[in-house]
C-alpha cells in the first residue's frame, strides 16, 4: 500500500512539473530547488558551477536529521541548462511505537547516501531538474523488533525531480524522490508571496514515508533569496514550521531550516 502511495505521489509531482513547464513557454526562469536564484543573476554567475545545500529537520516524537547536498554542472554554469551530477547524504533518528512489544518505544537511526546524474533545465525565472541514480539506506534499531520492515542496509535505484517558478512576485516550487530502498519517498510543494524584497512567505505541504510509516505535513515557510555574507557572495535561506501527522506517533509539530550557496 505504501508503495502505491509513493508511486502515485511521485507521478503527481512529475505531472505538476510538466504542467508548469508547458504553461510558461515564454516566461523568464532559473533556480535551485525551493530557493530561487533567478533574481540575482549577474556576470559573476558565469563562473559558478556548484550548488551546495545543507539543512536540519526536527519534528515531534524524537524525529531529527541533518543533510547535505552538492550539485555540479560540469560543462556549464549553474544558470545554463545541461548535465548535472549530484551527491546527497543524510543522517538522523526516529522514534516509533513497537508493534512487537506493546507500549514499547523503539528508536531507529538511519543513514542515507544518494549518487545521481541528471539534467537541469534553466530559464530566467524557471528551473527544473530530473535525476536518476542509486540510493544506499541503512537503518539500525536501538532494540530488536522483527516486525519492523525497515532495518539493515538496502541499495536501490532512485528517481528525483524538482522545479521552481518565479513570476509576478510569486514563488511556486516543488521537489520529490522515490527509491526502492525500503520504498522511501518524499514530496513537497510550496507557494510564497514576495512581502519584502527577495523574501517570500507562504504555505507548504509535504509527505514523507517508507515501509514503516507515512508522515503528512502542512505549515508555513519563509524563503530569503539573497542574504549577503560578503560583498560578492550571497546565501539562500529557507525556514519551515507547521503541523505534522505521523502514522506511528500521531500529531505533532515540525521545523526545518536550510541554506544554500553557489560557487
Amino acid at each position: 500500500m505504501l508503495v502505491a502511495k509513493a508511486t502515485a505521489m511521485f507521478r503527481y509531482l512529475l505531472f505538476v512539473l510538466a504542467t508548469v513547464a508547458v504553461a510558461a513557454p515564454g516566461a523568464a526562469m532559473a533556480a535551485p530547488p525551493l530557493v530561487t536564484k533567478a533574481a540575482q543573476a549577474d556576470e559573476s554567475d558565469d563562473n559558478e558551477h556548484v550548488e551546495l545545500y545543507s539543512g536540519l529537520d526536527v519534528a515531534s516524537h524524537g524525529w531529527f536529521y541533518g543533510w547535505i547536498e552538492a550539485t555540479d554542472a560540469p560543462f556549464t554554469n549553474n544558470d545554463t541548462s545541461g548535465l548535472r551530477l549530484r551527491l546527497y547524504s543524510e543522517a538522523g533518528q526516529y522514534q516509533y511505537q513497537s508493534e512487537t512489544f506493546a507500549g514499547a518505544t523503539n528508536r531507529e537511526t538511519w543513514y542515507n547516501t544518494d549518487f545521481l546524474i541528471g539534467y537541469g533545465y534553466e530559464r530566467e525565472h524557471f528551473s527544473a531538474g530530473l535525476y536518476v541514480g542509486a540510493a544506499i539506506v541503512s537503518a539500525q534499531l536501538s532494540s530488536p523488533d522483527p516486525e519492523n520492515p525497515v532495518q539493515g542496509t538496502r541499495v536501490g535505484p532512485i528517481v528525483e525531480g524538482e522545479f521552481e517558478r518565479l513570476f509576478a512576485h510569486n514563488l511556486f516550487a516543488g521537489e520529490g524522490f522515490y527509491t526502492t530502498a525500503f520504498n522511501t519517498y518524499e514530496a513537497k510543494l510550496l507557494y510564497g508571496r514576495e512581502l519584502f524584497k527577495d523574501i517570500y512567505v507562504g504555505p507548504e505541504v509535504a509527505v514523507i514515508g517508507d515501509d514503516l510509516f507515512v508522515q503528512w505535513r502542512v505549515g508555513g515557510q519563509v524563503t530569503a533569496m539573497n542574504v549577503h555574507i560578503t560583498k560578492d557572495q550571497d546565501i539562500r535561506l529557507a525556514i519551515g514550521l507547521g503541523y505534522e501527522n505521523d502514522s506511528d506517533n500521531g500529531s505533532g509539530a515540525y521545523g526545518t531550516v536550510e541554506a544554500g550557496i553557489e560557487f
